[in-house]
């Protein structure tokens, strides 16, 4: 990376580099830490990842924690193994330690300053029935915190992959365009659905969650989902049960609301500010 173009300095003389910027993994970047890169959440994101790399390890491999709500969702069912039954993709929520979360379930993997990857988390990832398409924002297309990169289609019902930061859209994941199952089934890794180059990274990243820090916001939001989904079903609580004459048991609490009920809650809960 070249840091002078045309004898003209592109950063202040006499303001020392971040270490990442030396390095050229940062293309501008002024320390506002006194250089404590231990205590930087940009700075330990940039490490962790290459160190995962070196390794050769997916992210996913040691670098997991998870959000155990097993007892809880067992308060919240008491007796009624069905329910439970139907509430079981919530139970243990996966986490990343060398991840950024936005408050929209969507994570953040930074590949420098000018790129960062985009998914969802994995409570959406869970929540979601089978998704038929994905419906990406065009290369080149600039989103908002919080705007959608992509949609995703279930059932004929519109799910959003909102932005984590104001950024432009630089491409979507091939992958998950033929096989849009990923994203559910892989939502950490194949299953990623954007790349963005965002506008202010050091900026905005301070706004967001890193690693295990984003737990208790996603085991609230779980329970709050898990509690809505199972007022939804005291409304007919015939669903769920297996029939004795040999009826079908369902499978999943999308089956049992209905797909379309079942994603209006998943907005009022995981987006109540739509």
């Amino acid at each position: 990376m070249t840091l002078e173009r045309e004898g003209t300095s592109l950063f202040p003389p006499e303001e020392a580099k971040c270490v990442l910027m030396t390095a050229g993994v940062l293309t501008y970047r002024l320390c506002d830490r006194d250089y404590d890169c231990e205590n930087c959440p940009l700075f330990q994101a940039v490490r962790q990842a290459s160190r995962a790399e070196s390794l050769g390890l997916r992210s996913g491999e040691k670098l997991r924690v998870c959000v155990d709500l097993s007892r809880e969702l067992r308060r919240l069912c008491g007796d009624d193994e069905a329910k439970l039954r139907l509430l079981d993709p919530f139970a243990r929520l996966r986490v990343r330690r060398t991840l950024y979360y936005g408050p929209h379930h969507t994570w953040l993997r930074v590949h420098g300053m000018n790129l960062c990857r985009v998914g969802i988390d994995d409570l959406l990832a869970s929540a979601l029935p089978q998704i038929d398409v994905v419906v990406p924002a065009e290369a080149g297309h600039r989103v908002k915190t919080g705007q959608p990169l992509a949609w995703l289609i279930v059932a004929g019902e519109m799910v959003p992959v909102r932005s984590p930061l104001s950024s432009r859209v630089v491409r979507t994941n091939p992958e998950v365009l033929a096989n849009p199952a990923l994203v559910r089934g892989d939502s950490y890794e194949e299953g990623w659905v954007a790349e963005v180059e965002p506008e202010d990274l050091p900026t905005e990243v301070r706004e967001l969650e890193y690693g295990e820090a984003v737990c208790p916001r996603l085991s609230e939001t779980a329970l709050r989902l898990c509690r809505a989904i199972v007022a939804e079903l005291d409304q007919a609580p015939q669903i769920g049960r297996m029939s004795q004459d040999g009826g079908r048991v369902v499978d999943s609490a999308a089956e049992a609301l209905g797909v379309r009920r079942y994603v209006q809650i998943l907005r009022s809960v995981l987006w109540p500010e739509e």
